[in-house]
């Protein structure tokens, strides 16, 4: 096949090791007969950026990369690494096709790129493919904008990014019948619906991991493969299932040629290189898993590797010390909260009973663990969140918590599909932005508490000198009612737990700032800042009256949820 093709990728994603969406799709189309150069201007970018700017690149800072014209601004700051890296490469080529491997994190910078590539060559097509192109994601939206391609797929690369790649070769333009491809031409957009989906039991394409530096990045040596994709759950507030459909896996056969081609590609940096798989749960199907494992001890193929998995009861001692042996050093589990009542909303397909029991297992046989958490999800009561502070606390000296996300309501999600059930407002500017029907459960209460349970992660004293995110706090209206609310009751929630209510009920009642144990009020005045008391249309004396957003009362909050947290740990 004649076809050449430059294949980019553009902040921002990952700076530990080169993308595996980036190296896939290049294997993809050079196993079509084209040629592929493969640029990650993404790490490029990332070297060149101010010590400052680098953080941006950390996971905390995804909101960023979601503002157009923050990341606008960073393009402009450093368009002079985008021209040195791409003008004279584009010039002296001459390329039949410029794809961007786009996902939400990077797709305006994509965008902006695409409009500079444009001064440069208007004729040669731009085509967009990734999660983002997919229909439920920004999809058709991408013609909206300045910069926009003029051709993207809708779905997964398998199968029809080869069909595209034979009709470009073909008829030498891009207005294809391929199924999976949307293109705008003469002002008007021809939709061929989403692509056929690949099965994937014998593929096989080895990566195009001879195109990247590997030194450039933070874990060099490292690289990602997959067993499996899609998801056997079904959480509601996720857009797995609708966007990959089915859950399929690979023979664990052509998964193991695929590690051992690549080893003898990518430079070896230290002991062993550690493989990262980019399923979303890698045991969805244990019998694949099982022999996958088997084949990598059999082999004596010296690695470490890292997934995401689920709890199941599958999950035995002996089973997780058959994936130590095969090298597992590290398992991200789909973990979300603590409590079975917001579990059984997100139709989780778990319970804690099995938990405890795993992640000591893991513990045991050598398997580190790191718990994914979110916050603030529809329905999640006070004291659901206050449990699963409390397990963290409990786990935290032997476990890793990911820094925990406010809930992000996604498009065509079962969440989203039926807001008014799950008492949210269909009013939503934006899936970060959405609230509850009584109010109480929005963006700033989601806020504080995400910056509660961040502190219980990574605050070891849960001191005010040691407070983490306490910038994003500084936004946040202390004096709103629901933020008002919301203190009072976790304020409740930890006194009941730790059976100090009576001693401690005066903060609420008397904003003095004083020295808690001069007060000794009736317990039963605590029941006025229970959850179910506190309305919304009324401010109650002192608590909701007095101001709360000086540094000095603001003090005195953090200092008595922390204290309070002490208490019970």
């Amino acid at each position: 096949m004649s076809v050449n093709v430059l294949l980019l990728c553009m902040p921002s994603w990952s700076i530990e090791f080169p993308s595996h969406a980036l190296a896939h799709v290049g294997g993809i189309i050079r196993n079509t007969g084209a040629s592929c150069k493969v640029v990650d201007l993404n790490i490029e970018i990332y070297r060149s950026a101010s010590s400052l700017d680098k953080e941006l690149w950390q996971e905390e800072n995804l909101l960023f990369w979601a503002n157009k014209e923050s990341v606008f601004s960073l393009f402009e700051k450093y368009r002079i690494v985008v021209v040195q890296h791409l003008s004279k490469l584009i010039k002296d080529n001459n390329y039949d096709l410029i794809a961007f491997t786009v996902n939400m994190s990077n797709r305006y910078f994509s965008l902006f790129t695409s409009c500079y590539i444009r001064s440069l060559k208007q004729k040669t097509p731009i085509l967009f493919g990734g999660v983002d192109c997919f229909p439920s994601e920004y999809s058709l939206k991408f013609f909206e904008d300045v910069g926009a391609p003029d051709i993207i797929c809708q779905g997964e690369a398998e199968v029809a990014l080869p069909k595209f790649l034979r009709h470009l070769s073909t008829y030498g333009h891009f207005r294809t019948f391929v199924k999976g491809f949307a293109y705008s031409y003469n002002g008007s957009i021809k939709n061929n619906g989403e692509p056929e989906l690949p099965e994937l039991e014998d593929f096989f394409s080895a990566p195009a991991w001879d195109q990247f530096r590997f030194s450039l990045y933070k874990k060099p040596g490292d690289f990602a493969t997959f067993l499996s994709r899609g998801c056997t759950n079904r959480c509601v507030f996720c857009s797995e299932s609708i966007n990959f459909k089915r859950h399929r896996v690979r023979k664990p056969e052509k998964v193991i040629l695929e590690i051992k081609k690549a080893l003898t590609i990518i430079p070896k940096y230290g002991k062993r290189p550690t493989i990262r798989f980019s399923d979303s749960l890698i045991n969805g199907d244990i019998n694949k898993f099982s022999r996958l494992c088997d084949l990598i001890i059999d082999s004596k193929v010296d690695i470490e590797w890292q997934a995401q998995a689920r709890f199941a009861p599958e999950m035995t001692f002996l089973f997780l010390k058959k994936l130590k042996a095969s090298g597992c050093s590290a398992l991200s589990w789909g973990f979300e909260s603590a409590s079975d009542n917001v579990l059984s909303l997100m139709r989780k397909g778990y319970n804690h009973k099995i938990v405890n029991q795993i992640l000591l297992d893991a513990r045991t046989v050598g398997i580190e663990s790191s718990l994914l958490l979110i916050v603030g999800f529809p329905g999640e009561r006070i004291s659901d969140f206050v449990n699963t502070l409390l397990f963290i606390l409990r786990h935290r000296h032997f476990v890793d918590f990911a820094l925990p996300e406010t809930l992000d309501i996604l498009r065509n999600t079962p969440l989203y599909n039926d807001l008014h059930n799950w008492g949210v407002e269909k009013t939503m500017r934006s899936p970060t932005s959405w609230y509850s029907s009584d109010k109480r459960n929005n963006l700033n209460t989601r806020r504080f508490r995400r910056c509660v349970m961040r502190n219980v992660i990574s605050n070891p004293g849960l001191t005010i000198q040691g407070m983490v995110e306490s910038s994003t706090l500084k936004e946040i209206d202390f004096n709103n009612i629901t933020v008002a609310s919301e203190i009072a009751s976790l304020l409740y929630e930890l006194w009941k737990v730790n059976g100090i209510a009576t001693k401690m009920a005066c903060l609420l009642a008397g904003w003095e700032g004083k020295v808690l144990s001069n007060y000794n009020k009736n317990i039963n005045q605590l029941d006025y800042w229970h959850p179910k008391n506190i309305p919304l249309d009324i401010s109650l004396e002192n608590w909701f009256l007095n101001d709360k957003n000086s540094y000095q009362k603001r003090s005195i909050i953090w200092n008595c949820i922390f204290e309070s947290l002490k208490m019970i740990y």
